[in-house]
């Protein structure tokens, strides 16, 4: 995935959470936190801070002013998110050893090593038939 991707998928997240009237904020969370987790890693700030908080009751006193704190602080992570993705770049996740290699490294080691194999099969072919008697 690419930057510019990861900040299309973090912008349109803020877009929603900014959205007067919005109520749907555990479940924003949660798909904010697995992006999050996708781009930056589990051990960055932004995920431990934004899977740190916890959403009232509705039966808990002042509950809508408790929901506007944790919208404020909400926006104020996936905006760190944001900036952090343009400064620094997501985070590169590797499968395998290869994932590591740019396809011009893989070609160029592909090459030497074809290279040194048929070498060693023509050195080993011309020392044959020198030395018949082996």
């Amino acid at each position: 995935m690419r930057n510019s991707t990861a900040l299309a998928v973090l912008g349109r997240h803020k877009a929603i959470l900014e959205t007067p009237g919005y109520d749907s904020y555990y479940i924003w969370q949660q798909q904010a936190l697995s992006y999050i987790e996708r781009f930056l890693g589990a051990e960055s700030g932004e995920y431990l801070r934004m899977n740190s908080f916890r959403f009232p009751g509705i039966g808990e006193p002042k509950h809508e002013e408790k929901l506007l704190v944790i919208r404020h602080a909400l926006l104020s992570i996936i905006e760190q998110a944001i900036q952090t993705v343009q400064n620094v770049g997501i985070k590169r996740v590797y499968h395998n050893f290869l994932c590591r290699f740019s396809d011009k490294e893989i070609i160029g080691g592909a090459i030497a090593i074809v290279t040194a194999v048929f070498g060693a099969g023509f050195a080993l072919a011309k020392f044959l038939t020198v030395c018949p008697n082996i």
